[in-house]
């Protein structure tokens, strides 16, 4: 009897911390920073992001398709490499909006979304995943690019690099 009454008091004793080490929300990830709105991308800019990423698929022997928009969200550049899913093509374009409406990359969703944070889940386009990144060129928006279709993450960095 006396055994089970220590046990009890030393349950109560550690519950509060218990309850305490549950209640700690997760760790939310770093926002990344927002470059101000600047004049939109060009299309000879696009097409050399376009080919950029464009190489970075090939090397990575993934079928992509490879959206590029004005700092508004519209396009301005598409292109699809042989044999790519047709369905793969809204999705680029659909990160490329978000990307460039919301400066900020569509991979931030997906680790908000991990974090335990869906409230990005509600702005138009969301994509929780990788390969859809701001455009950015001295110092200011220009656009977005999305990729979709495999390795969108590392084919969206390389066709990103081509502004730099």
């Amino acid at each position: 009897m006396r055994r089970a009454l220590v046990l009890y008091a030393l349950a109560l004793a550690l519950a509060p911390a218990a309850v305490l080490a549950q209640a700690q929300p997760p760790k939310l990830p770093e926002r990344p920073p927002r470059m101000p709105y600047g004049v939109s991308i060009t299309l000879a800019q696009a097409k050399a992001v376009a080919a950029a990423a464009e190489a970075a698929a090939i090397k990575a022997k993934v079928n992509v398709a490879i959206a590029v928009t004005d700092v508004n969200g519209e396009a301005v550049y598409f292109e699809q490499l042989d044999d790519t899913s047709t369905g793969i093509r809204e999705l680029a374009l659909q990160k490329a909006r978000f990307s460039a409406r919301f400066r900020m990359p569509t991979s931030y969703v997906g680790d908000m979304k991990r974090a335990g944070n869906d409230s990005f889940m509600a702005f138009p386009g969301a994509f929780p995943g990788p390969g859809g990144l701001t455009l950015t060129f001295g110092g200011k928006t220009v656009g977005g690019l999305g990729v979709s279709g495999g390795a969108d993450g590392e084919v969206a960095v390389a066709g990103a690099a081509a502004l730099k």
